[in-house]
């Protein structure tokens, strides 16, 4: 396809292989604790409380972790836009891809986190409850949902983060940063689950404690400070207004649930459709800049104050 792009030894340089290399093995350590970190509850749940609850987590954990997946996705999307700004110094354009990569994230991941740890329980109650399933593991399950939902709530704010260090070339901070959540989340699960005997849920409060205590601060300020952005322009556009809609999103559904009482899937996705037709006007009002709200309205034949 590029013919000029040859593999040759003769033409290998020791400075660029080392910057190969370092940037690999950094990039490395950093796949590996993110593997830590969502691997190996399960391995601390069987070894310390039993095989039988093994099953119990992986039903509250398996949904978290598909969802993971698909947030990941827009920081992915944006990485190559990201790389060249980065590259070329623009730092304006550099803001606007991390700002409204939070922004869309927010968008996607708050009415899931939310749901998730509002709904886990008449969920799972429903998905699983039978002679193999109690009542008792329903209540575990949906616990370790919730925990590890809200635990991913404050992902959401670091999303962009490591795409923009690791186009800036700080890969190893964010190996760093990586290494040490997973190390502080494997710390506290064995912690919880040895020393304060909370069974299941504390291993999900470790993954909890150790994300607002390592990711959450330290990952996107450290990423504005390097892009030469305003850490307190960042807390207040995007921080600020995560923090309200996720609280606004959390009262709507628990009114929800108290307002429209039912034990049958009915009922229960009559409850989710209402809270994800209540999250349109707080998604658009809070988290939605102003410029794409007007392309919004007009879209839908609603006349803006700017173009009236």
């Amino acid at each position: 396809v590029y013919r000029r792009l040859k593999v040759w030894p003769f033409v290998f340089s020791k400075p660029r292989m080392r910057e190969i290399l370092g940037y690999g093995v950094a990039a490395f350590i950093s796949a590996i604790a993110i593997k830590i970190i969502g691997q190996t509850d399960l391995i601390i749940v069987g070894a310390f409380i039993g095989i039988g609850e093994v099953t119990i987590y992986s039903v509250g954990a398996m949904l978290i972790y598909y969802s993971s997946v698909f947030i990941g996705h827009i920081g992915g999307t944006f990485f190559p836009s990201v790389q060249r700004a980065a590259a070329r110094g623009e730092i304006g354009t550099v803001k606007w891809l991390f700002f409204r990569q939070v922004r869309l994230a927010l968008i996607f991941g708050v009415p899931m986190y939310v749901g998730f740890a509002v709904f886990a329980e008449p969920f799972i109650r429903l998905w699983m409850l039978g002679p193999g399933f109690p009542e008792a593991s329903v209540k575990k399950a949906s616990l370790v949902m919730s925990i590890l939902a809200t635990a991913n709530l404050f992902y959401l704010f670091t999303l962009g983060s490591r795409e923009l260090l690791d186009a800036m070339g700080y890969v190893r901070f964010n190996a760093t940063i990586a290494m040490s959540e997973a190390i502080l989340n494997l710390g506290l699960s064995l912690l919880f689950v040895s020393f304060f005997h909370w069974g299941i849920w504390g291993i999900a409060a470790g993954t909890l404690v150790a994300r607002i205590l390592v990711r959450t601060f330290f990952l996107p300020w450290h990423a504005c400070r390097k892009a030469g952005l305003s850490w307190q322009n960042f807390v207040f556009k995007v921080g600020s207004i995560g923090m309200l809609s996720i609280f606004s999103f959390a009262c709507c559904c628990l009114l929800i649930r108290q307002a429209i009482p039912g034990d049958s899937w009915l009922f229960f996705w009559f409850q989710v459709v209402v809270a994800l037709v209540l999250y349109v006007p707080i998604a658009v009002l809070i988290l939605v800049p102003k410029d794409d709200r007007g392309r919004i309205f007009t879209i839908l034949g609603f006349r803006t104050a700017n173009s009236e």
